[in-house]
């Protein structure tokens, strides 16, 4: 079994390290790309490693970042005027700097808990939250309130249960609009972003023998799957010429155009809907496209391959995320495969028809949760109106 080491076990959290976990973060919840949130900024890292090392726990696997918990010692006053919605989170930390020690704190916000998605359900969480709060508290034997942005199940169990475990009492900042507010999931390639040719190439690269047609009917099934049943064979190379091959792919897709009117309609679907991505693309050839148009914090969830392969596996986390039911929720897509592991679900779904499978793939058959089939970005936000 793989040995797993907490930084407030040794003591030492370095500098080099506080930037390692400040970048993952980053990777996960984007907060240069949400002014509420706190930025990751080198001013704002070496603060935190100077004045509050043992809040921030990081978490590795055989010597190797596998995730983090952050939490910021603070006062009443500051964590009640955070739950009434007077500040946002990057406003509490700034007041924290000014007015908060170890000394003087008599409340506790739990922030951030980042755990790579095959370390999860092993109470690694739990345990750097207890650790870190145990170790700040000793030294007073204090019994702080701590309190949470409830804005995802898994948050907010997390929170419970270390309160439970430390005997803490508790506050939740709820998200209840959010949650009350509708989900609309969208696929990224072939929706979103412009990039079903450069899918197709990339393709055919690993496996010379396919054919276009070859390349897009991989998409009848989930991808993944349908590779790995590939009876073609794959392109003979090194490791170091895949590995430069899918290099070059990344910063090919980097250049992707978002499709016209997607990034305007994002924008505007965001004010009256809880908006998510699930797509087979990995975190770093999917996220950065939305970063660079500016609508990364329109999305509340990003399910990339990471967190799992199989989309009708994300369709479940995301439910479960948002506290809804399959039908309260929308799928948007754009290949047959990911109609039929939304039909697992019984999750209702629209396809658009200008990504990578035409209206006939869509028409071969009968789909029971294939809810409308789209032409054009005016048609879909009308759809999406009329049943959501």
């Amino acid at each position: 079994m793989d040995e797993i080491t907490f930084s407030t076990d040794r003591g030492n959290l370095t500098l080099e390290e506080n930037f390692e976990t400040a970048r993952m973060v980053e990777e996960f919840f984007g907060m240069s790309q949400d002014p509420a949130q706190i930025p990751a900024t080198d001013e704002n890292i070496r603060w935190m490693n100077k004045n509050i090392p043992d809040c921030i726990n990081v978490i590795k696997s055989e010597n190797k970042l596998i995730g983090e918990t952050f939490i910021i010692p603070c006062n009443q006053e500051i964590m009640n005027d955070f739950l009434t919605d007077k500040i946002n989170e990057n406003a509490l930390f700034q007041r924290v700097k000014k007015e908060v020690t170890y000394d003087n704190f008599d409340s506790i916000y739990l922030c951030s808990a980042t755990i790579y998605p095959e370390f999860r359900k092993q109470g690694l969480a739990v345990e750097a939250c207890v650790k870190s709060i145990k170790k700040i508290c000793a030294a007073r034997n204090l019994k702080p309130i701590l309190f949470f942005d409830g804005w995802s199940n898994e948050g907010s169990n997390l929170a419970h249960k270390v309160a439970r475990l430390l005997g803490l009492k508790i506050k939740e900042k709820a998200q209840i609009y959010m949650k009350s507010k509708k989900v609309i999931i969208f696929d990224l390639d072939g929706v979103l972003f412009d990039s079903v040719n450069l899918m197709n190439d990339y393709s055919i690269s690993a496996y010379p023998e396919l054919t276009i047609k070859e390349a897009t009917d991989l998409h009848r099934e989930n991808i993944h799957e349908a590779i790995s049943k590939l009876e073609k064979k794959p392109k003979e190379e090194s490791d170091t010429e895949k590995l430069e091959r899918e290099k070059l792919y990344v910063e090919r897709k980097m250049s992707t155009p978002m499709y016209v009117g997607m990034k305007e309609l994002v924008g505007r679907l965001s004010q009256e809907y809880t908006l998510v991505i699930n797509t087979s693309a990995m975190r770093n050839n999917s996220v950065p496209l939305l970063e660079r148009e500016g609508i990364a914090n329109h999305f509340s969830y990003f399910g990339t391959k990471e967190v799992h392969p199989m989309k009708v596996e994300k369709f479940k986390m995301i439910a479960q995320e948002f506290g809804q039911e399959m039908s309260q929720m929308l799928f948007i897509t754009d290949t047959l495969g990911d109609v039929e592991e939304a039909k697992i679900v019984n999750l209702p779904t629209i396809a658009v028809t200008w990504g990578m499978h035409s209206r006939e793939y869509f028409t071969e058959e009968p789909h029971a949760n294939l809810v409308a089939i789209v032409e054009n970005t005016e048609e879909l936000e009308e759809t999406i109106k009329r049943l959501v």
